[in-house]
């Protein structure tokens, strides 16, 4: 079997993390996988197996020295190589790219999974994709969506066509259990207005007095540095909180802090989330849209508060600082929930849907 993956690029992020996961997991198994992106090759965070053909947008149009850069230009670039690597299935990943995904398959008598990776109903696209998204949605094969509350929005807006739920895995490889921990609340993900990191910096300052032995730590890079760090200097917690960048062994940061923290205003599904409680980790969580509520069961394998109410975060996270045998607690329950993520449970899902709509299954995985 061959597929054609689709995503802008392979830079950090959730969706890069699970595109490139999937890839390598199929790859593994024989499957001929051609990878596409629109940013170059250069920019990838996350790596696939060499069997994997990669193709590059930015890359190929460069060695032509052509100065190609809009969507009309993309979609005849994705259209030309569906032609050439002739796939028995196209999977796209996120709005912009699904919509220029399912214009250039127009004709192809090939089947496109599309997949949103937020909450279409907290992210606008912009209005000209947001009404591309409209009208042409209709035609993919299958929406795949993180959770149940983003499936009812695709029954809403394309009753005609099939969506599904499929999760995102979780780590390739589980860190040791929870033991002995820094005392030390951690968060991680693109420092951007949706992830709330301002909110978290917030809830901290408030308990901070209280536990002069520990210091927050915020993984990630973006657009929001400058307001982060400037909040931290006006709150007088520079010595306590940290933004050490992007990491690529995050995992590792992770499982040695006591306490992970979700502040997102709003997600799609939260990888980073996953990792925390794969790890073990105590996790207290916005129960925001979408995500958290399907990992999260407060008082059982961690604790939720509303979104953007920074004391009950607060008070929530003090909660935790001060109980340990809870930590301990909520992070073995945490591990079992995630065991239900393994990539081979996650596959034989996309495998089925593969099944469904072209007739072969690529792999067979035992769960």
């Amino acid at each position: 079997m061959r597929l054609l993956l689709v995503i802008s690029s392979l830079g950090g992020g959730g969706a890069e993390r699970v595109m490139s996961r999937l890839a390598n997991g199929w790859a593994a198994s024989g499957v001929r996988i051609t990878l596409a992106t629109f940013q170059s090759a250069a920019c990838d965070f996350f790596t696939v197996a060499n069997s994997i053909e990669r193709r590059s947008f930015a890359d190929e149009l460069n060695r032509k020295k052509s100065l190609w850069h809009n969507a009309l230009r993309r979609t005849h670039w994705l259209r030309t190589l569906v032609q050439q690597s002739q796939p028995d299935a196209v999977i796209s990943f996120t709005d912009r790219t699904n919509v220029l995904t399912l214009l250039a398959a127009q004709g192809l008598r090939v089947p496109v999974i599309v997949s949103e990776r937020i909450d279409p109903t907290m992210y606008d696209p912009g209005f000209v994709w947001a009404a591309g998204r409209r009208l042409i949605y209709s035609r993919a094969s299958a929406i795949v969506v993180q959770t149940g509350g983003i499936q009812k929005w695709a029954i809403a807006n394309f009753p005609r066509t099939r969506s599904l739920v499929i999760p995102n895995p979780g780590p390739e490889s589980l860190p040791a259990g929870p033991g002995n921990s820094l005392p030390q609340i951690i968060a991680a993900g693109r420092l951007t207005a949706q992830k709330g990191f301002d909110l978290l910096i917030e809830a901290f300052s408030r308990i901070a007095p209280k536990w002069p032995g520990w210091r927050l730590k915020i993984l990630g890079e973006g657009e929001a540095r400058t307001t982060l760090e400037a909040q931290i200097a006006r709150l007088g917690l520079s010595s306590r909180v940290e933004l050490p960048g992007q990491q690529a062994d995050a995992i590792s940061h992770i499982s040695k802090a006591a306490v992970f923290v979700l502040s997102s205003r709003y997600e799609g599904f939260p990888n980073v989330l996953v990792e925390a409680m794969a790890a073990g980790r105590a996790v207290v969580a916005t129960n925001c849209p979408s995500g958290p509520s399907d990992l999260v069961e407060t008082g059982v394998n961690g604790l939720l508060v509303p979104p953007e109410d920074t004391t009950e975060l607060a008070a929530k996270m003090d909660y935790l600082m001060a109980h340990p045998e809870l930590r301990q607690q909520y992070g073995e329950a945490a591990r079992r929930t995630i065991e239900r993520l393994s990539l081979p449970r996650i596959l034989s899902q996309w495998n089925e849907l593969l099944r469904e709509c072209c007739g072969e299954v690529p792999l067979k995985h035992t769960a």
